[in-house]
């Protein structure tokens, strides 16, 4: 007997992959969700529509000019790039309004077609994910009624319930490269929106790169790019001259001044600069302020000056929100709210609200003119995370957001000098991230060699990037030498998260111990778990510390928390995986550990790790997941200590010398005697094979479970 949308039961390991995956080949082609609207949810809808209109918000009409002139590019060309105004929130609403009445003159009635709308998916809290779905409620209810789907004809006419239909698809970018699995060239959607494409994040890119692709087979696809501070031309030129729309936003005049003003305002010395503020607050009593900050050490020394004991704690009627991803999520619902009377609202935050959520009520804001941004240092193997400046495009949209309803002012805390050498956009995020998990879905797509592929994107990493990806993904098995994945790099390309941790996951399932493993994979992939309340930095760490068990591993520390530490104690597990991030313990004096690896001579525990604080272990080596260089320091973030027997089986001998040596760094030294070296290569050639032919058997096992995730949205 089939379940209503499971396999049926009886089904075991390979035969539920088997399952789905015929089931998929007999589809051909993307079925998205379907919705079931009851007679109760269809009246809720319409009366919000009644009483607040077809949006709360609702977009900028466009003339009859505009209206011919935008369907007559989607008729001449399969790209069109929109360039809107300045932090426009109506873009998405008014770009599938033109769409929908263009489908409407050419295709026939009762037409199935698809509007996927791709965005970037920050890692934001649930609080923001809540307001940003508030904030798209349009796209949730503005149900498409002339395109039914024929089995809610079928569900119409046995039942009461309302007949389906196809919503508005505003996913997450990655969702179309699985799909793209399945369906290469997206068959049944006519029409895919990617938005805030300015990003330049690497998935944008990559996406974009396959798109241009595919419209060359797809004749009858449109691409629409969308974003409010893109480089058009840039985007026209790489799709061979596409149109570029210029659609005006609907924000409001916001006056701007710079550092040169403010201390002009201020009557420098800056002191006085609390006065002004007070005066100024008896005339805009109501208004709410922004003050973008770089980070949560940045944030806490702020807020301390507003609350603790100085003269800025005398100011009355202000509230103080920190917005930061380690804040509670009770906190961060907060800074939606509005005030009461005479209390101006405050709001200290990173750049997580220069574009990943809105708070419509914002008037002033204050531009640090800094932003930290992730890049990758390839000769040291190492991520980075220094402040810098921000683009002439962050600098406009941050002062966007003081103008959304009502006229507003940006402070900057920079010269217009210092403005005037910023650059017109950061880097994209292709040529400062690791590229192993982008080769890895170029390999699972099928798409060729990695070099060539990545020599067709907008801007091109370079030869030596791509590499070093390539050889650390060959390093850990997942791909041969030829490039073609191995067992194992068929799986990683699988999973959601970085190959390091995947791996890490792959060997927790295969040894029974994939419960807390996997808890910890969730934790290394997300944002940290723990949130440190403001001022309570030393309670947390003392709390955290106690997590620990005496564990000497903040990976165990994150299992513990989960409650699942009890089932697992075998650190081989992160040593498989985490490999090669490994470094030695060079001296330890009191709390403090110095460490080193083959690039890297000075590195240390960072004060948020468990193991910067003494600890007791005869090992000398430390696995990381993560390791950032800072401007006067390199530290690792998370680290588990292991012993010498783990390395020397799970990593990847790079010569063994006749003297007794097997070395697989400069630093990975193990001298054995020719008896027990022998025994050491036979037992990891076991174990590698083992592995090996685990992986192979359990592929249709995970496949199984991957579509099931994948249909049941678990």
């Amino acid at each position: 007997m089939e379940r209503r949308g499971r396999h049926p039961e009886g089904l075991r390991g390979r035969d539920i992959g088997l399952y789905y995956a015929k089931k998929n080949k007999e589809k051909g082609g993307i079925q998205l969700d379907e919705i079931v609207l009851s007679n109760e949810v269809r009246e809720k809808i319409e009366d919000w529509r009644k009483t607040h209109g077809s949006s709360g918000r609702s977009a900028p009409k466009m003339n009859t000019e505009f209206h011919d002139r935008y369907n007559a590019h989607l008729k001449k060309s399969q790209c069109v790039v929109d360039n809107w105004g300045e932090d426009s929130d109506a873009e998405e609403e008014q770009v599938e309004e033109e769409e929908e009445e263009g489908e409407e003159e050419e295709g026939e009635e009762g037409e199935e077609e698809e509007f996927p709308v791709s965005k970037r998916c920050p890692k934001t809290d649930a609080s923001l994910l809540e307001k940003q779905m508030d904030e798209k409620r349009e796209s949730l209810i503005r149900i498409k009624r002339h395109f039914p789907l024929p089995r809610a004809k079928q569900a119409a006419e046995k039942t009461t319930q309302v007949p389906q239909f196809i919503l508005d698809h505003s996913i997450a970018k990655g969702i179309p490269l699985q799909w793209m699995r399945r369906n290469p060239l997206f068959n049944g959607i006519s029409h895919i929106i990617l938005d805030e494409i300015h990003e330049r994040d690497i998935l944008s890119d990559f996406l974009i790169t396959l798109l241009k692709d595919i419209l060359i087979q797809r004749k009858d696809l449109k691409v629409i790019l969308m974003s409010a501070t893109l480089n058009a031309q840039q985007f026209a030129r790489y799709f061979d001259g596409c149109p570029i729309v210029e659609i005006p936003g609907r924000i409001f005049p916001v006056e701007e001044h710079f550092l040169e003003d403010v201390l002009e305002m201020t009557n420098f010395p800056i002191s006085y600069s609390v006065e002004y503020s007070g005066s100024y607050k008896k005339r805009q009593s109501t208004a709410k302020k922004a003050n973008r900050e770089n980070g949560w050490n940045e944030i806490s020394k702020v807020h301390e000056l507003f609350t603790g004991d100085s003269e800025y704690s005398r100011i009355n009627g202000l509230r103080i929100h920190p917005l930061h991803s380690l804040m509670p999520t009770v906190n961060q619902k907060e800074i939606f709210e509005r005030p009461p009377k005479n209390i101006r609202k405050v709001i200290l935050a990173t750049n997580i609200a220069e574009t990943s959520i809105t708070i419509d009520d914002i008037v002033y804001v204050i531009d640090s003119g800094k932003i930290k941004i992730k890049d990758f240092d390839k000769e040291i193997d190492v991520d980075t995370l220094k402040p810098r400046w921000i683009s002439l495009a962050n600098a406009r949209q941050r002062k966007g957001r003081a103008g959304r309803v009502k006229p507003g002012i940006c402070y900057r805390l920079y010269s217009s000098y210092r403005e005037s050498t910023f650059e017109s956009y950061l880097k994209p995020e292709i040529l400062r991230t690791r590229l192993d998990e982008v080769i890895l879905n170029i390999k699972v797509l099928g798409l060729g060699p990695a070099a060539s592929f990545l020599a067709k994107m907008m801007e091109s990493p370079n030869p030596e990037s791509v590499e070093h990806a390539i050889s650390f993904l060959q390093n850990i098995r997942a791909l041969q030498n030829n490039e073609e994945l191995t067992h194992l790099g068929f799986h990683l390309a699988e999973l959601p998260m970085s190959p390091q941790t995947g791996k890490m996951v792959l060997l927790g399932a295969i040894f029974s111990c994939l419960d807390p493993v996997l808890s910890i994979a969730a934790s290394l992939n997300f944002k940290d778990p723990f949130i440190v309340p403001l001022g309570q930095d030393f309670l947390a760490k003392k709390k955290k510390n106690a997590l620990s068990k005496g564990s000497n591993s903040d990976h165990l520390t994150l299992s513990n928390v989960m409650a699942e530490w009890d089932r697992v104690y075998d650190r081989g597990q992160f040593s498989a995986g985490l490999y090669p991030n490994v470094a030695k313990i060079t001296k330890q004096k009191g709390p403090m550990s110095v460490m080193c690896t083959s690039k890297i001579r000075r590195i240390s525990f960072h004060s948020k790790s468990v193991l910067s604080t003494h600890f007791s272990d005869p090992s000398r080596w430390v696995v990381y997941n993560l390791m950032l260089k800072g401007e006067s320091s390199t530290s690792i973030l998370d680290g588990t200590v292991v012993p010498s027997l783990a390395l020397a089986l799970w990593g990847k001998e790079k010569d063994t010398s006749n003297e007794g040596q097997l070395i697989f760094d400069n630093i990975l030294k193990f001298s054995l005697t020719h008896s027990d070296m022998n025994d050491l290569m036979t037992v990891k050639r076991a174990l590698n094979q083992f592995i090996e032919d685990r992986m192979r058997v359990i592929r249709y096992q995970l496949i199984g479970i991957i579509l099931l995730l994948l249909r049941d949205r678990c």
